[in-house]
């Protein structure tokens, strides 16, 4: 089912992207990669809040930009999907 919510991304239809997300976290709430999809989405739309809240670290995108593993909860770091400079586009 990540597989259409990506699908849906690529086809800017980001509203279809998010239903897909959220009904795939509502049965696996620690799926990480469904997370992480549905925190690009967000961004895509420019609700950054949104994104930061999904991925559960809200000061990491003013950080280095490495990348970090999973945290609790099968949250992700922001500084994992996307760079610095991707989030301050």
């Amino acid at each position: 089912m990540h597989n259409l919510a990506l699908v849906y991304h690529e086809l800017r239809s980001y509203e279809l992207a998010i239903q897909q997300l959220q009904q795939i976290l509502e049965v696996e709430p620690a799926f990480p990669r469904a997370r992480e999809i549905l925190a690009i989405t967000y961004a895509s739309m420019g609700k950054y809040e949104e994104a930061f809240a999904e991925l559960g670290e809200p000061g990491c995108a003013a950080g280095s930009g490495k990348r970090r593993a999973c945290g609790e909860n099968g949250k992700v770091s922001p500084c994992r999907v996307l760079g610095k400079a991707e989030w301050q586009q």
